[in-house]
């Protein structure tokens, strides 16, 4: 058993230290790795933290937790970015999208499915190339 081995061979981003860090701000046990000699392959064990079993939250008030996302406030959000998104582009049929997702404060993911939206629907395609090409608004 190994704690903490290094896989040089793998060259790989695994995002155990994003992994380890969350652990340890749980306050969980930090996990076991197990391998083989020539390294062929690994197998890691996560442990639940003391306490882990007490928590009780159906006394909570619903209103601590905040709104429920269901799928029409998820439609609902995708729509008033949306509409958001247009009207940016009708202000300037120049901007990028990553100025979009700037001025917006949105990601480049919600600006990219809001304009594949706003292209199904048929309400905006794009003219030209990607350094000299605008939007048109149909």
């Amino acid at each position: 058993m190994m704690v903490g081995m290094k896989l040089n061979n793998c060259h790989r981003n695994t995002g155990f230290k994003k992994n380890l860090n969350a652990l340890k701000q749980n306050g969980s046990p930090l996990p076991e790795f197990e391998t083989d000699e020539p390294h062929d392959y690994f197998i890691t064990r996560l442990f639940i933290r003391e306490g882990f079993y007490d928590y009780d939250d159906t006394n909570q008030d619903l209103s601590e937790k905040g709104p429920e996302k269901g799928p029409e406030t998820k439609l609902d959000e995708m729509t008033v970015r949306s509409e958001a998104v247009l009207k940016a582009i009708i202000a300037d049929r120049k901007i990028s999208r990553l100025k979009l997702a700037s001025e917006l404060n949105l990601t480049e993911k919600q600006v990219r499915a809001s304009i594949d939206r706003l292209k199904a629907e048929g309400r905006i395609h794009f003219e030209g190339t990607g350094r000299g090409g605008y939007w048109v608004v149909d």
